[in-house]
């Protein structure tokens, strides 16, 4: 059986990252099946994706949402235990999701 983590912005769930792999130390990637994500975590999640299709840093600067949104994201590994993570770029092209 593959190894399943969760993705959580603070409490809340947001899905299922499905074969978690090393591409790029000390970057991850995985299958990701979103769960429901409320309007507010997927523009933060939308936003962070197009910024780093367009490499244009100079947009992190200011970003258009609160800044505690860009906090608490957290991975749950298969064994529950939680380690924090960045915000990560859910690439819906190709149903991945990048994070380090």
């Amino acid at each position: 059986m593959a190894d399943i983590y969760k993705l959580y912005w603070s409490d809340q769930y947001l899905g299922d990252i499905q074969d978690p792999q090393l591409i790029d130390f000390p970057w991850l990637v995985g299958n990701f099946t979103p769960g429901q994500i409320d309007k507010q975590l997927a523009e933060v999640l939308e936003w962070f994706a197009n910024v780093a299709e367009s490499d244009d840093d100079d947009d992190l600067l200011d970003p258009p949402f609160p800044a505690e949104l860009t906090d608490n994201w957290y991975i749950e590994k298969p064994d529950g235990l939680r380690e924090a993570i960045s915000i990560p770029i859910v690439n819906r092209d190709d149903g991945t999701i990048t994070w380090r």
